[in-house]
């Protein structure tokens, strides 16, 4: 994690740096990309045409191994159909035991003689054996067969014997202890061997039950499939029916049967490939079937050994990559550096300028985009020099100006204490209205004027809008009517200075000021989300505001503008501007009944010393 981290922040300085930096590595990221995205193409192109150069090479070789080992089948089912239907056969079967021991003799000696002459021409035969359910056990081997040894009872040749003596099975291996071994003979006891059985026709010999059976000399088969050498170092194995090897390029599988999954795979299909997963890694299984017996031929070669090759191709591409990419490196390094110089010259320029330094001479040194920078400078540099002349001279007018209206303007403080002479004339000839008049507008006028804040207290702005309110009833002949609801910890909160006094003004002017009755304007003013937040809200029972209209106020309430205004505008971009996007005015209204208007600002606490001007 933190060798990543480390990185990141590498090429973020990188980033965040100079042009230099940003043209060499975004030039070397797009040129490590391409070589890294041809070679990984390159690399697995090849993988893909390897297998595929593999697959068809060992699928032909399976496939000429299945034919074959067909072939070879197919002579020893012809052999053993030729012996089947061989009238001397039958009759040795036939007479086994009603004939005189002469006659006896004299066929069995005939028939001895047909399967021993077919044992001496056919070298893919070990031996061949002809058994009657009558006691006949006879063999071309001229090797004594157990007598107490009963055929019939064997389970590997009862599963197997066909069910009509037109069909001819093969046996998978089997044990060959149906000799009578003596210690003088080369037997093995534990010999085992793969043989071809046919059930003779009932009819042809007097309904006994018979059978012959053609013993596979094993050594040829092995010869074969030990002699196939697949290039990848691949095992080639035969599988009988039941997913049993019984041949195998590798000795140590004889006997052993695969997996049901592997089982599955092969044996759903005549011919083809799959891929598996073992403990060793992943493998390639090409299999081909043997027409004749239904068996498979299997070739199975480690995918490490297919993709041997391949990685030598990934090791070359990987080298030239590298190679390219130092070379990469190199030239984005002289490339940038070509391009950068000028600027870098320029930036001293403008640090130069930037330090007072006006008057230096700028040189082009660069050329395209640069040069046009240089020039533009130069000329701005000019400009500046030229501006300075020009803003020296009107500051001097300025303040001569500023001085003139400065000795023309009148002391905000003369005009309060000019009310309150004029309040003390009111209160001598008892006049008590004037007197409550001058009393509010000298508040409003110190409000404005001296309290210069930019946050007060709520209690400061409510003062302020009853004062106002005041005045305002006057002139409409007290026709306006004010309630407030407010609890007393709530005036402790600060609030931008004068929001209030432009709703209470759009209250009046746009609401009530047409209206012959009574107008009532209801400031509430409550804590909402936990106290947390802070909403007034006021209301008030005009003529209200249509609902076209209500969408475009609302709609330009929410666009930000930099033309100065004193209204709704001006207060929703003052609390967004200091309290965020998620506090500002929202408007309800229905024409002809009222108007609502509702602030949401942040419970802002005064903990402060006070500000108040009650």
């Amino acid at each position: 994690m933190g060798f990543f981290k480390s990185i990141y922040k590498f090429i973020n300085r990188l980033i965040s740096g100079s042009i230099k930096n940003r043209i060499i590595l975004i030039f070397s990221l797009l040129i490590v990309c391409s070589i890294g995205f041809v070679g990984l193409f390159s690399y697995n192109k090849s993988s893909e045409i390897l297998t595929d150069e593999v697959v068809k090479n060992t699928s032909n070789l399976v496939e000429q191994t299945s034919t074959n080992i067909n072939a070879y089948f197919e002579d020893i089912k012809f052999t053993v159909v030729y012996i089947a239907t061989n009238q001397i056969t039958a009759d040795r079967i036939k007479n086994f035991s009603i004939n005189s021991w002469p006659n006896k003799f004299d066929e069995q000696k005939r028939e001895l003689e047909l399967v021993s002459g077919i044992l001496r021409v056919k070298s893919n035969i070990f031996d061949i054996l002809v058994v009657s359910n009558a006691g006949l056990k006879e063999n071309a081997l001229n090797q004594l067969i157990n007598p107490q040894y009963d055929f019939f009872k064997q389970k590997w040749l009862t599963d197997a014997l066909p069910e009509n003596s037109h069909e001819i099975k093969f046996i998978s291996l089997h044990p060959q202890d149906y000799y009578a071994v003596s210690e003088y003979d080369s037997m093995d006891e534990g010999a085992e061997t793969v043989s071809a059985v046919i059930m003779m026709d009932p009819s042809n010999i007097q309904g006994n039950t018979a059978f012959v059976m053609c013993d596979f000399e094993l050594k040829n088969i092995n010869s074969l499939i030990q002699s196939l050498k697949l290039q990848n170092g691949g095992i080639v194995s035969v599988l009988d029916d039941k997913g049993k090897i019984i041949f195998s390029s590798e000795d140590s599988l004889l006997g052993k049967d695969i997996d049901s999954s592997d089982y599955n795979l092969i044996f759903n299909n005549n011919l083809g490939s799959v891929f598996k997963n073992t403990e060793k890694g992943s493998e390639l299984v090409i299999y081909s079937t043997i027409k004749s017996s239904g068996w498979k031929v299997s070739a199975t070669i480690p995918m490490s050994n297919i993709y041997s090759k391949s990685n030598k191709i990934r090791e070359i591409t990987f080298r030239t990559a590298s190679v390219c990419i130092v070379l990469v490196i190199l030239l984005s390094i002289l490339i940038s550096t070509g391009i950068t110089k000028p600027l870098h010259r320029l930036i001293e320029y403008m640090k130069n300028a930037e330090a007072g330094k006006l008057d230096i001479k700028v040189i082009r040194t660069g050329y395209g985009e640069v040069a046009v920078l240089e020039r533009q400078f130069r000329g701005m540099l000019e400009r500046i020099n030229t501006l300075i002349k020009d803003v020296y001279q009107t500051r001097l007018k300025q303040r001569d100006a500023e001085f003139d209206a400065l000795q023309s303007q009148i002391n905000p403080h003369f005009l309060y204490n000019t009310l309150q002479m004029i309040k003390a004339e009111a209160v001598i000839n008892d006049d008590k209205k004037v007197s409550q008049m001058i009393t509010s507008l000298g508040y409003l006028l110190r409000y404005v004027v001296y309290n210069k804040n930019e946050m007060v207290s709520l209690q400061d702005e409510v003062e302020y809008i009853k004062n106002y309110l005041y005045i305002f009833g006057q002139r409409f002949e007290e026709r306006i009517e004010f309630k407030l609801t407010v609890e007393d910890d709530i005036l402790k909160c600060k609030i931008p200075k004068l929001i209030l006094q432009p709703m209470i003004e759009n209250a009046i002017t746009h609401g009530l000021i047409e209206s012959c009755e009574t107008g009532n304007i209801n400031l509430d003013i409550k804590y909402i989300n936990n106290n947390c937040d802070v909403q007034i809200e006021i209301y008030d029972n005009g003529r209200g505001i249509e609902e076209k209209r209500l969408q475009q106020i609302i709609s330009e309430l929410n666009i930000r503008s930099d033309e100065s205004s004193i209204g709704l505008k001006n207060v929703q971009e003052r609390i967004k501007l200091k309290f965020g996007e998620a506090y500002g005015i929202s408007i309800e209204s229905k024409i002809g009944e009222y108007t609502c208007i509702k602030i949401c600002i942040p419970a802002v606490k005064n903990t402060g010393r006070s500000d108040s001007f009650a």
